[in-house]
């Protein structure tokens, strides 16, 4: 290690410490890309996007949603993972690099992908309880298949699993089933320890979640293909409607509602993946291959599902539309019911929920990875005395947030609590859409959507297509302003909103508005107050004692501007004010791996340069992370982000002092 001496205004000097950056990676390619398949091919695919489809006009309905794949959901996901992979960081930190108001998108997002964890995991316990049931009961019989009617089916569902009550209100004695409690206990350790160890362990387990829902899927669909009936069933998943295109505009914001629930963005994961690539990962490639594979998913799902539902009709003596149902009811109410009548019907059963355990399950450690992330990047876990990520306190970061987790997730285990799943399930997916202009609008339009896509061009070696960039420019955010102003309205204007059947109490009405403005206000929060200090308003540390006049925390932005190299950078200091001559008090924190660069080459051994726009910030795929203490070595406090736009400016209000800096051993200086 190599020290440089930098002079800054006042003739303060301090000591750069250049370290290699010790942010985790992936292990490998493989496991990023099986850890973002399992993000993006989660229960929906299974229980929501067969539905749709069949709501919708069959094969109809994929004209829509392949449009809405091109438009919105590709552009947004690809847009992500870049983000992550440029900057390095998760969320909140990302997108204050992409300019620093919008520290509050990031915010918002990752508190949406939290607030999703505490009902997804609930689908992980569903699932166990069926598994365990299916497990236990003899070959050919499981508890909800006693006759060949669907009412068995139901009631074991709504009687024995949730203990389900007539309304919101009715809370009684309000804790569920015993199992259901257990099962969550059981889903939330699990969670615990898939994630604990970060991406290093998450890779791991994505081996095995990622691939098996296919194998298992693939029995599936041999299974229910082979049965009687099940052509009838796979005529009215993909049969052609047309004319219900033109009846509503339902169809359309099904299918862009579908593309943003089932790729995952807008809720911080895919940030939070991309930031732990190697620099060099082909991202764009990688965005295309996994988007493609996510809604192939679907219609694979799909054919399982309606094969089985063909069966059953024909079985029962009914149309296929009268054994159709959504969501959770088909899941665990149609399917398992007609897997109940097979030979062998204990093992099938336990084959798909197993399914949709580790779809379910690859989701849920996604959603805690991106929570997880922004509260490292933000220092939460770093160590008091060396300023650096303590892994033991990572550790317990994600224990304290499963245990808390799963104190708020008790509230789905109630016996109202699928009226509460509901509800959550149905307008937490609209600040996605505000993320989502927030995001476009930030790297279109402030950092420079060609810029971005040069930045990434040079790291991974792939040029962004065309009409991405238009797409991020300007059809993709028009398009979730409006899909989100519609979708507002449509909820807002709902007088008697009704959720699994059960009227909506003032309280429940109350959380849905929150969770629909709560990602706007906070989005709207970061735009007001740029230099908002997220880490003190996480830890709730508003009565820190700072010593205004003698370290005062101060920000500076240098940008470089040539026709070739523009390159996103922070850079902090801290000096002390009151003897600008004394002993070394500065910091400087270059936080975007990058070299330095003098426009002017020097024989010396250090290179005097007389403005910081002298200096240019390049990034490259093997650089070093430039990281900055005080001489005394304690801690750095120094806070806020500053975007390249604000170049030059010095928050300690000195601009013309020159910086000199001396050259590192193994550094880039020409």
């Amino acid at each position: 290690m190599s020290d440089s001496t930098i002079v800054m205004p006042g003739q303060q000097r301090a000591v750069v410490e250049e370290e290699e950056e010790k942010r985790d990676q992936w292990n490998s390619r493989t496991e990023f890309i099986l850890a973002t398949i399992g993000n993006c091919v989660g229960v929906g695919n299974v229980w929501r996007f067969p539905y749709l489809c069949y709501r919708n006009g069959g094969g109809t309905f994929l004209i829509p949603y392949f449009l809405s794949l091109l438009i919105i959901g590709l552009p947004l996901f690809m847009l992500e993972l870049s983000i992550g992979q440029v900057f390095a960081k998760g969320n909140v930190l990302s997108y204050r690099r992409l300019d620093k108001r919008l520290g509050g998108t990031g915010v918002a997002s990752t508190l949406m992908a939290f607030t999703t964890l505490f009902y997804y995991n609930i689908i992980v316990a569903w699932t166990l309880v069926y598994a365990w049931q299916s497990l236990r009961s003899p070959p050919n019989h499981v508890p909800w298949g006693e006759s060949e009617n669907r009412v068995d089916a139901e009631r074991f569902w709504e009687h024995s699993v949730l203990k389900q009550s007539s309304g919101f209100e009715e809370f009684g004695h309000s804790i569920g089933s015993s199992q259901l409690i257990f099962a969550s206990i059981l889903a939330w350790l699990v969670l615990y320890l898939a994630t604990r160890h970060g991406v290093q362990s998450t890779g791991k387990v994505a081996y095995v979640t990622a691939t098996a829902p296919y194998i298992l899927l693939a029995l599936l669909v041999v299974r229910g293909i082979t049965l009687e009936g099940a052509a009838e069933g796979l005529k009215f998943y993909l049969k052609p409607k047309p004319k219900i295109l033109f009846q509503s505009t339902r169809p359309w914001l099904d299918a862009a509602n579908q593309i943003v629930y089932s790729l995952g963005v807008g809720t911080g994961q895919l940030v939070a993946f991309g930031s732990y690539n190697t620099p060099n990962e082909d991202v764009v490639f990688d965005s295309v291959a996994i988007a493609l594979l996510n809604s192939f998913t679907s219609l694979f799902a799909g054919i399982a599902i309606f094969s089985m539902l063909g069966h059953k009709a024909k079985r029962d003596g009914v149309r296929v539309s009268d054994v159709v149902d959504s969501g959770e009811g088909l899941a665990f109410v149609a399917y398992p019911d007609g897997l109940s009548a097979l030979p062998g019907a204990g093992i099938w059963c336990f084959i798909f929920f197993i399914t949709l355990f580790s779809l379910a399950l690859d989701s849920s450690m996604a959603l805690l990875e991106a929570w997880i992330t922004m509260l490292a990047d933000l220092g939460i876990f770093n160590d008091t005395k060396t300023a650096q990520l303590n892994h033991n306190y990572r550790e317990f970061g994600v224990f304290s947030s499963c245990l808390f987790g799963f104190f708020v997730s008790l509230i789905f285990i109630t016996r109202p609590g699928i009226y509460w799943f509901s509800l959550v399930d149905s307008v937490v997916v609209w600040g996605v859409f505000a993320v989502a202009v927030a995001e476009c609008y930030g790297v279109a339009r402030i950092f420079g959507a060609k810029r971005f896509a040069e930045q990434l061009h040079r790291m991974a070696g792939r040029r962004v297509p065309n009409l991405i960039l238009y797409c991020w420019s300007t059809i993709t955010p028009i398009v979730c302003f409006f899909l989100g102003l519609i979708s507002l309205g449509i909820t807002l204007a709902r007088k008697n909103p009704k959720y699994e059947g059960a009227r909506a109490t003032i309280l429940a009405r109350l959380v849905s508005l929150l969770l629909m403005l709560g990602p706007l206000i906070i989005i709207t929060f970061g735009i007001i107050y740029p230099d908002a200090d997220w880490k003190r308003i996480f830890t709730c540390n508003f009565c820190s004692n700072t010593n205004k006049d003698t370290d005062s925390i101060s920000s500076q932005a240098w940008t470089a501007a040539t026709s070739k190299e523009l390159e996103s950078s922070t850079i902090r200091s801290t000096t002390n004010r009151n003897n600008p001559s004394s002993a070394p008090a500065a910091t400087i924190i270059v936080d975007a791996p990058a070299t330095l660069i003098p426009t002017s080459s020097s024989s010396s051994s250090s290179s005097s340069i007389s403005s910081p726009a002298n200096i240019e910030l390049s990034h490259f795929p093997n650089s070093v992370h430039h990281r900055v203490q005080n001489n005394d070595n304690s801690p750095l406090t120094a806070d806020g982000d500053y975007h390249n736009d604000e170049a030059r400016r010095l928050a300690t209000g000195s601009t013309d002092d020159d910086i000199v800096v001396q050259r590192p051993h193994h550094s880039n200086l020409v």
